[in-house]
């Protein structure tokens, strides 16, 4: 009956062991796509790759290189508009009247009827001064459409950036995951004799075989999220990827040299741009009250009858136009191209401002988490010696599992701060790049 008794432990401690045996199979199985991310079959790919891909493979860019393109076509329409323009006319018009009193026009009037068939030509003349505002506006437009392209390339290559950096963080949190877990899985195994020998208790064993789960599970999400962002710089970029077998190379962005120079910048030179194209409205407006002289020239028949081959005949001439008056719209004009100039100088101001106040705000960001990245480093060597030391002295019994989860957790913790920090880093270093350029 003592033996029985004996016995009872014994068989209960075997029934829960083959339980977690089994529990633990299916978590390694369920897991099993999430391990391949730690197999040396990835690709490896770096930040230059995206880069080139987004940048090649823009509709946006390549509509901006399209338009510069139409600029010129714009140039030449110019030219070709003020080049002799022939036109060739033709008109049968029948006109009935009678004697007077009678119903119809007066016959000395309309002489009964008007049939042309004529060849007519004109050109403006001595319109250099016309038509010099009008190239400069074409010109400038092609500067500013470069100049937007520029800009937008600008704002995608950051954007880039900021996304790979995004994924970069998931995966380097993802493989500290994985490395955390294959001490736990090595530890797990040494616990096993140390629970049939007595030393350690079950329910010791159990709490350490739940913190595996837990972890287990921390893989499986990060690895969800890690995919979600790996598949939005995709998209961003423009590349028909659907594999999450990629290994990300770290980012290794560096500080341009600041040089605070916002006028070398495209933004400033989007504003000097408008304010040439300001000018350039009033050059325009000028254009419409300056005389235009033209010379005219037809060929062909013009009769009241008819009989067109009886009245062959040529004509020649010149038209001179010069406004006067017409109604103020000129002070107008003026006055519209003034507010553009003065919003554009409010523009100039607020950009000067911000530009001087986000470098002394992102060289301060930038060296405190250079700071905060010299403590975080010097913390993980201290905590990697911690766990090889309580990784011997857990075999032993000599500390808790209690204690040595609390010493993985807070090595998972500076791993994922160390990353965090990176990051911000990094995502400042790409921030002041993009407005130092």
């Amino acid at each position: 009956m003592n033996r029985i008794k004996a016995k009872q432990p014994i068989i209960g401690w075997l029934l829960m062991l083959m339980r977690l045996k089994k529990l633990f199979g299916i978590y390694i199985i369920s897991l099993f796509p999430v391990c391949l991310f730690a197999q040396n079959d990835s690709v490896p790919r770096n930040i230059d790759y995206y880069l080139d891909f987004a940048v090649n493979s823009s509709p946006l860019l390549k509509d901006y290189g399209n338009q510069v393109l139409a600029s010129r076509l714009d140039s030449l329409a110019i030219r070709a508009q003020n080049k002799p323009q022939l036109n060739a006319n033709g008109q049968a018009l029948f006109i009935p009247g009678g004697g007077p009193g009678q119903f119809g026009y007066d016959a000395a009037i309309t002489n009964g009827g008007n049939y042309a068939a004529q060849v007519a030509a004109t050109q403006n003349i001595f319109n250099k001064n016309l038509l010099k505002p009008q190239y400069q506006a074409v010109n400038l437009q092609g500067q500013a459409l470069k100049n937007t392209s520029k800009l937008s390339e600008h704002d995608l290559r950051h954007n880039v950036t900021s996304q790979y950096i995004n994924a970069w963080a998931d995966q380097s949190q993802l493989q500290a995951a994985h490395q955390t877990l294959r001490i736990m899985k090595q530890q797990e195994s040494l616990l096993k004799p140390l629970v049939q020998t007595g030393i350690m208790k079950q329910s010791a064993y159990l709490s350490f075989a739940m913190e595996l789960q837990s972890q287990e599970l921390t893989i499986n999400q990060l690895h969800i999220q890690y995919e979600a962002d790996l598949m939005t710089l995709n998209l961003l970029c423009g590349i028909a990827d659907t594999s999450s077998k990629i290994r990300l190379q770290e980012p290794g962005l560096v500080k341009r040299t600041v040089r605070y120079d916002y006028f070398s910048s495209p933004v400033y030179m989007q504003y000097f741009i408008d304010s040439l194209q300001n000018i350039n409205q009033k050059l325009l407006v000028d254009v419409r009250y300056k005389p235009h002289l033209s010379w005219m020239a037809d060929a062909g028949f013009l009769s009241s009858t008819p009989d067109l081959y009886l009245h062959p005949g040529v004509s020649v001439g010149l038209a001179l136009v010069f406004p006067i008056f017409d109604g103020g719209q000129r002070k107008l004009d003026y006055q519209r191209v003034n507010l553009q100039e003065k919003t554009r100088l409010g523009y100039v101001s607020f950009y000067k401002d911000q530009y001087n106040s986000q470098f002394v705000l992102y060289n301060k960001q930038l060296k405190s988490t250079e700071m905060l990245n010299d403590k975080i480093n010097a913390q993980l060597r201290v905590s990697g010696d911690l766990i090889n030391m309580s990784s011997k002295e857990l075999n032993t019994g000599d500390i808790s599992v209690t204690d040595f989860i609390l010493i993985l957790r807070n090595n998972i913790d500076l791993r994922n701060s160390l990353t965090q920090n990176r990051v911000k880093e990094w995502q400042v270093i790409n921030d002041m790049n993009y407005y130092n350029w």
